[in-house]
């Protein structure tokens, strides 16, 4: 059975906020309450001072034809025990207890509970994700959140305060004779922190966090974001908790509870997974080929609408190549790996695999815009971190669409409150 590796934490250093053996649902969901509110003393000595709860959104492919989200984990070198019907414990070999709980009421759409510290929680999760071609996390892109950000003005008053996080890299952009840019080797660096010895690279980068009342903010932001195109990409959002608090949503796929109620942040677990859910199974259904009535010498033509992402504006040529460059590689941020072919100067064709669920995806990506086309089965959840990444790390201020259909439709048709059942699509 894997461990996590030595070199991420000292040896025989304790795991503080690992589960007990429980044996009810209530009885676990109790507990993380009190792990929030941080009231139970004889917890203490063996949680952080403040142990916050953490969700993770995860999506599951297709396994011989089904969906087992369970099977999925256990692939990914977990142990497994079941709680209820939809409720499961999560450990790791050696460790004697739990360090996450797993609900699964979707097969598709497994959400995964624990109380780790951010660092340790975030690495598990990697080393979940990396092991099983079978598992990935959601990918919320800018426009998820502007629908969430509507989600937030409509159902909470103006005084109430929510936090927007704002943040964009022109990662392959830059004004330095640095020969690894070439290649894109630093694609792989998942925070660069600027260091007094390292001479810093010139190119775009904007963070910006913004914590304020409701009200305030939305009127602020309708006057910003014209302005300042890195206000477009959107990577967390707080959605305020009915009595205090809120619950902090990541472009990732993460949750963060920082309110005094477990049941408030499975509320919202739930309503982003539904908004989620029925974005990716239309965008699905858009995309994949299927069935025509336009027939050949060589049979019935199955054509399915393309992705088309328009930049705001054409990129450098020297931008385009670190990033065609930076998709040969197989860790590369976007998770698609090919071997680029050129058509001409500023255009290239790729036959991408997927690295994380190993699906095929075809792209053609220029200057100005790319096309991508969805063999039927790919998972939709591919559009999604295709969009999120490249706002982040390409282009903020995109345009986007499914066929003739703007992907912020896709996202504002998707019902806001849970329905029951299983994804039915991909």
């Amino acid at each position: 059975m894997s461990q996590i590796p030595k070199a991420n934490r000292t040896p025989d250093e304790p795991v503080k906020n690992l589960l007990p053996r429980l044996s009810t649902r209530r009885e676990y969901f109790d507990y993380l309450d009190h792990w929030t509110v941080g009231t139970v003393d004889d917890l203490r000595a063996h949680m952080t001072n403040r142990a916050l709860v953490k969700a993770y959104l995860l999506e599951t492919s297709r396994s011989n034809g089904a969906r087992d989200a369970i099977a999925a984990l256990r692939s990914a070198l977990q142990d497994v025990s079941q709680v209820d019907d939809t409720l499961y414990r999560l450990s790791w070999s050696g460790e004697g207890t739990e360090w996450a709980l797993v609900e699964v009421e979707d097969q598709r759409y497994p959400v995964l509970y624990t109380a780790l510290d951010s660092r340790e929680a975030g690495r598990r999760v990697d080393h979940i994700l990396n092991t099983s071609p079978l598992l990935d996390r959601a990918w919320f892109a800018a426009p998820m959140f502007q629908r969430l950000w509507k989600v937030v003005i409509e159902a909470f008053p103006e005084h109430r305060f929510s936090q927007i996080v704002f943040e964009h890299e022109s990662l392959f952009e830059a004004f330095a004779d640095d020969p690894n840019l070439a290649s894109g080797d630093d694609d792989d660096q998942e925070d660069v922190q600027d260091t007094q010895d390292r001479i810093e690279v010139e190119r775009r980068r904007a963070r910006m966090q913004i914590t304020e009342r409701i009200g305030k903010l939305a009127k602020a932001l309708s006057r910003m974001r014209p302005e300042y195109e890195p206000l477009e990409s959107i990577v967390r959002l707080r959605i305020p908790a009915p009595r205090r608090g809120g619950h902090d949503v990541y472009f990732d796929g993460r949750f963060t509870n920082r309110s005094d109620s477990m049941t408030s942040l499975r509320q919202t677990v739930g309503m982003v997974t539904n908004i989620y859910r029925h974005t990716t199974e239309a965008a699905e259904e858009a995309s994949w080929p299927k069935s025509s009535d336009v027939t050949t010498t060589r049979g019935p033509i199955s054509l399915g609408a393309p992705l088309l992402v328009k930049f705001s504006e054409r990129l450098e040529q020297a931008t385009f190549e670190r990033w065609i460059a930076a998709l040969k590689r197989k860790n590369n941020r976007f998770r698609l790996w090919g071997n680029p072919i050129e058509l001409s100067k500023g255009k290239v064709h790729l036959y991408a695999v997927d690295a994380h669920l190993w699906q095929p995806i075809d792209l053609e990506i220029t200057r100005d815009h790319l096309y991508a086309m969805l063999p039927s089965g790919t998972c939709g959840n591919t559009i999604h971190r295709l969009v999120t990444n490249i706002q982040r790390f390409v282009d903020p201020k995109l345009e986007t669409y499914i066929g003739d259909q703007s992907y912020e439709a896709f996202i504002a048709n998707a019902p806001v409150n849970q329905t029951s059942g299983e994804s039915t699509s991909g």
